[in-house]
Formats: structure tokens, sequence, C-alpha cells
């Protein structure tokens, strides 16, 4: 009888039916694992990227100047401007409501400054990025 289950078995033409099964198993496994993967090592998209542009500081007796040298526009909205004491300006404020294109500059302060740092904010989340910091 046991002899007759064992010939059954290897007579039988259903065993395609659960390779297909793991082979799917396994699939599914590696794409699972991919997504998880790009998601915990921040891969694939994300929010807006900040802006990328070349500025510098120049640190007045009366006021702190920002010249935009080259790269991206720097919206006046999105953009908040840190002194050494915590405040935060946004620059649009601090540039009558425009936006920092190059070539253009804008005072931010009143001289009393040592330490500026310009950062960007996402409008689309909570996430800001540093954009330029200056030290007198």
């Amino acid at each position: 009888m046991k002899l007759n289950k064992l010939k059954q078995l290897f007579a039988e033409e259903r065993a395609v039916s659960p390779v297909v099964g793991v082979a799917l198993l396994i699939a599914i496994t590696v794409i699972l694992a991919a997504v998880i993967g790009g998601v915990v090592l921040g891969i694939g998209p994300t929010g807006a990227d900040a802006p990328q542009a070349q500025l510098t500081a120049d640190f007045g007796e009366n006021n702190t100047t920002i010249s935009h040298n080259g790269g991206d526009e720097i919206s006046g909205d999105e953009v908040v401007v840190r002194n050494e004491s915590g405040e935060i300006n946004k620059l649009g404020e601090l540039a009558d409501g425009k936006n920092l294109s190059a070539g253009e500059s804008t005072d931010i302060g009143d001289g009393n400054e040592t330490v500026v740092t310009i950062v960007w904010q996402d409008p689309n989340s909570n996430s800001e990025s540093v954009i330029a910091e200056f030290e007198e």
C-alpha cells in the first residue's frame, strides 16, 4: 500500500503548482524588501528640493547685507533668516516681499548680527534645509 502511494506521488502531474507558488512568494518578498529598503534609506521621491544658490554676507556697521551671486531664485516666502539669538524672520518680510535672484542683494539686519543662517522651509512638509550660514 505504501509502495502504491509512493508511485502515485511521483506520477502526479500537479507538482508544478507548488513550484510556481514558491517562485511567486520569493518574487513578492524581493519586491517588498526593495520597497522597504528604499523607504528606510530615503531613496525615491521625496519633497521638493532646496534651492541651490551662492550667497555671501557683508556684516556692516549699520546693516547686514545678503547678496545672491548665482543659482536658483530664492523665494522670500519659503526662506527664513535666523540670527545668533534665534530670532527668525521670513526673507520676504526683510526684502520687502520680493524673491532674491542672482545679482540682487538685500539688507537683513541692523548690523548687530555676528551669525546669520539662511534656512529654506519646504512648503509641502515640515522639513527644512540650511542654504547658507555666515559668521562675522
